[in-house]
């Protein structure tokens, strides 16, 4: 297992070195692939950092409890709640976010992030009178936008931004 030392937030943390993660990612992504209508690497992969430290996926499921499954004999200490099962595999804390084809495009960017950017989003669409969360864009209570990340965009009047960008 190959580490690294990390500054972060003003402190060395030990890290392990970002293309293991990647790695991982991908060959999780790939055995959860059969089981899902739809999956995407998130997080701070899919933004490209240099070195991820976890791993986020999104995913539409064809059957959630074949996905638990399949995941206990992948990882230790797995905890689901709602649209979210979290567990670590290798050491490499894993968090995998389910929706539905409805929600789909606001879940992906939701769980790509980063933090900041989201609440930027959210503020906007709040000043226009929106709901912008993980389900989608909402007016009046009314599912606006959120199959995409480019539908969301679009209703707020802004030019998309890539995942590296943000």
């Amino acid at each position: 297992m190959i580490k690294k030392r990390v500054l972060k937030k003003g402190k060395y943390v030990v890290t392990r070195e970002g293309s293991i993660v990647i790695n991982l990612s991908k060959r999780l992504c790939k055995s959860l692939k059969p089981l899902s209508k739809k999956i995407e690497i998130a997080g701070s992969i899919r933004r490209k950092v240099k070195t991820p430290v976890d791993i986020d996926i999104v995913l539409i499921p064809k059957a959630k409890q074949k996905i638990m499954d399949h995941l206990k004999t992948k990882g230790t200490y797995m905890q689901g709640r709602g649209k979210r099962i979290t567990f670590k595999i290798q050491g490499v804390k894993v968090e995998i976010y389910y929706t539905d084809s409805k929600s789909w495009g606001a879940m992906l960017m939701t769980y790509t992030g980063p933090s900041g950017y989201n609440i930027g989003l959210r503020s906007l669409a709040k000043k226009r009178g929106l709901l912008l969360n993980q389900y989608g864009l909402f007016q009046n209570g009314k599912h606006i936008a959120g199959k995409t990340e480019k539908s969301i965009y679009t209703t707020l009047d802004k030019k998309y931004k890539s995942p590296e960008l943000r």
